[in-house]
């Protein structure tokens, strides 16, 4: 019976790039030249933009950790994450993740406070040190990002700071002061960034989305000069405020206010927004196919169920794995995971085995990215001593085979 032997080609670039990245891992002890390919950047860039595996990330409301879920796996096991942190809303939280890697930050008013990044995938982290501490009074407002910066290869903290003055509307120029911080992960620096934007332009105090596009984010302001929300854009690579992204005519023409509810995410790496229609007392999810095109903004739906919209705080995070019809919601209201049918117009709760009360609900792609300086976390003891034992019995039998009697 002949042997089928498959090209390497076809295999470097069209099988094991859509791989999870734990088999790929495990695939490295197969031959040398599995393991070369495997850890160049070209192949984990490839792995990057080729596989499809996403991750739920939970906070558990109970003990304040941190579960991993594989979304596209049925019936598959809620994995608590190994990190030594209780996640909050204050002091300790999840920022984002962005390329696999996710982001959360430590805020210590008494010490250096720090970011980490950890890639679920692989296991490696890395804590960066930061001081904000001359930022932390009464009253300032931070709003912190996370990108990447594709000309450095440079994963980097974005915050900005308005001061509570700013947030007068009667007062002087002088007392309307905002700084925007960017931390590199490479270099450790902190450096400030000549904000361009209007002192009197409001900082809707939500998160900053990042896309597909990972080395932009995207801020939500309200111009009380225009009256009307919009989208400001920041580049990760040249630290600067670009130009606007473009909304679309999501009010009707009618007047906006600024306690309207309008939100901005990222729906499987495209731009997401979210609106209320007063009309159909709906929220209505839009979503950008193209970035910065704005005839691209199709809406995707309009949620006038009770049960999803009772707070008008939804936040979709994904499709399902074989049809876009069935979108993921995460209700503030109750924190309850429900899927959508955007024909049917129909909810089904999310069963989360593991995780009876969820506080926050994130997504993170699966991936091989490397992080400059970053470090295993280390075994237990115990475990260590299995590995040496286990290496030992696999030496000994090898031994025994090749001895001759």
């Amino acid at each position: 019976m002949a042997t089928l032997h498959l090209p390497w080609e076809i295999i470097s670039r069209e099988i094991l790039p859509k791989l999870p990245a734990k088999s790929l891992l495990r695939f490295k002890c197969v031959s040398k030249s599995f393991k070369t390919l495997i850890s160049t950047p070209e192949f984990i860039n490839s792995h990057l933009s080729s596989n499809t595996n996403r991750h739920l990330l939970l906070i558990n409301k109970t003990d304040q950790q941190l579960y991993s879920l594989d979304l596209d796996t049925p019936n598959s096991a809620v994995t608590r994450l190994p990190l030594r942190h209780r996640f909050n809303d204050y002091d300790c939280f999840v920022l984002s993740s962005c390329n696999g890697l996710i982001c959360f930050v430590q805020i210590n008013t008494e010490s250096c406070c720090y970011y980490q990044l950890f890639n679920l995938s692989t296991g490696v982290y890395k804590n960066v040190d930061f001081d904000i501490s001359d930022l932390l009074s009464f009253g300032n407002y931070l709003n912190f990002g996370f990108g990447f910066d594709c000309e450095n290869d440079d994963y980097k903290l974005v915050i900005i700071v308005d001061y509570f003055d700013a947030m007068v509307y009667d007062v002087g120029d002088e007392a309307n002061r905002r700084q925007v911080i960017v931390c590199s992960s490479n270099t450790s620096c902190k450096r400030l960034v000549v904000d361009k934007l209007s002192p009197r332009d409001t900082v809707i105090l939500q998160h900053m989305a990042v896309t597909e596009n990972s080395s932009k984010l995207n801020c939500m302001f309200w111009t009380s000069s225009m009256n009307k929300h919009r989208c400001g854009c920041f580049d990760v690579c040249g630290e600067r405020w670009v130009e606007d992204v473009p909304l679309p005519d999501y009010n009707g023409g009618e007047i906006e206010k600024l306690h309207d509810f309008v939100d901005i995410g990222a729906i499987d790496g495209c731009l997401c927004l979210l609106t209320v229609n007063h009309r159909h007392s709906s929220v209505d999810v839009w979503i950008m196919k193209e970035y910065r095109v704005k005839e691209s903004w199709v809406k995707l739906l309009d949620v006038s169920d009770s049960v999803v919209t009772r707070s008008l705080k939804v936040v979709p995070f994904a499709y399902g794995k074989n049809s876009e019809d069935d979108v993921l919601f995460l209700k503030d209201d109750t924190s309850e995971l429900v899927w959508y049918n955007r024909l049917c117009k129909t909810t089904v709760k999310a069963e989360i085995c593991g995780v009876p009360e969820i506080n926050k609900a994130f997504m993170c792609k699966d991936s091989l990215v490397t992080i400059s300086g970053g470090s295993y976390p280390s075994k237990p003891a115990l475990v260590v001593v299995v590995d040496l034992l286990l290496l030992s019995w696999v030496a000994w039998m090898k031994w025994l085979t090749l001895k001759p009697f």
